[in-house]
């Protein structure tokens, strides 16, 4: 019995069947859009804090516009420091739209931050995609 709690243990703090996610599903969030606010409902996973939050069609190892790994040239991260927030700048190169969500209902109520969101509808916070899924140091273009 206890080789079996232990294997179980094991399982579960090494991160196995996804112990610690938790989805939810057409929770209410303001957005901004342009100079208003709108009310849009999304689905989403997080591990444990708001701050790991992403799309639930890309939750559990889905395919999805958010999580390609992306790679840029060093120079990029370099040229966005003077135009604004970086992150947001390289959200939007990807074709995607940085925005700030206000959650409206539920365990994470009052809670706000920004998401990147791609154009399959796909999305995930701004600093974890930033963090996971983007890559700087491609060599610059080599001229002709």
């Amino acid at each position: 019995m206890n080789k079996i709690l232990l294997c179980a243990f094991i399982f579960f703090a090494a991160g196995g069947a996804d112990a610690a996610t938790s989805c939810f599903k057409n929770v209410p969030a303001r957005t901004r859009v342009f100079t208003k606010w709108e009310t849009k409902k999304y689905s989403f996973c997080v591990e444990k804090e708001i701050e790991s939050l992403i799309s639930e069609s890309c939750a559990h190892g889905k395919t999805c516009e958010a999580t390609k790994q992306r790679m840029f040239p060093s120079s990029l991260k370099v040229g966005l420091a003077g135009h604004g927030n970086p992150s947001f700048s390289t959200c939007e190169i990807v074709g995607a739209s940085p925005r700030k969500i206000e959650i409206m209902s539920g365990k994470f109520k009052d809670q706000s931050l920004v998401i990147c969101e791609f154009p399959d509808k796909s999305f995930i916070n701004l600093t974890k995609w930033i963090l996971q899924y983007v890559r700087y140091g491609l060599p610059a273009a080599s001229a002709k």
